[in-house]
């Protein structure tokens, strides 16, 4: 890694707090750099300090790729920018408001994801949530989950 990539990694770790690894197509000239984001130094959510409503849902997962979204992949319903590592930690739900944030005990339980996107209007009222995966083989290993707790924090 050159000291360029390691001032740009150091950059992101005091700029943008994140526990979550970027994969290097969504960083661009960056490149791997943000795998080097120490995440020791970001507090992990637990649960026992949040006090939220629970609720259960069907998870699946998506990619941010025009077979999966529209022409804009990289931009949610919300304007957000899924290539800065910040938003990786997106999810689309047509039932919840933007900005609400959630936790999935049984699925990735140290990270604290939050509403930026929605699903095609059929999915409206029916309880589903997409979680934004890195890789389409991550998204299929997530694959298509009923009954699963998500913790409303707000």
């Amino acid at each position: 890694m050159n000291i360029k990539r390691l001032v740009v990694s150091a950059l992101i770790t005091m700029l943008i707090p994140t526990n979550i690894a970027v994969a290097e197509p969504f960083l661009g000239s960056i490149g791997n750099a943000a795998l080097a984001v120490d995440t020791a130094l970001v507090a992990k959510p637990s649960l026992d300090r949040f006090t939220g409503r629970r609720i259960n849902v069907e998870v699946s997962a998506y990619n941010a790729v025009i077979g999966q979204t529209d022409s804009r992949p990289w931009e949610t319903a919300d304007g957000s920018d899924l290539r800065l590592p910040s938003n990786r930690n997106t999810v689309a739900s047509n039932d919840l408001p933007f900005g609400t944030r959630l936790i999935f005990p049984t699925i990735d339980p140290g990270t604290v994801y939050v509403v930026r996107d929605r699903m095609n209007s059929r999915y409206t009222g029916k309880g589903n949530i997409d979680i934004l995966m890195e890789t389409v083989s991550e998204a299929r290993q997530l694959g298509r989950r009923q009954n699963v707790e998500v913790v409303v924090l707000d």
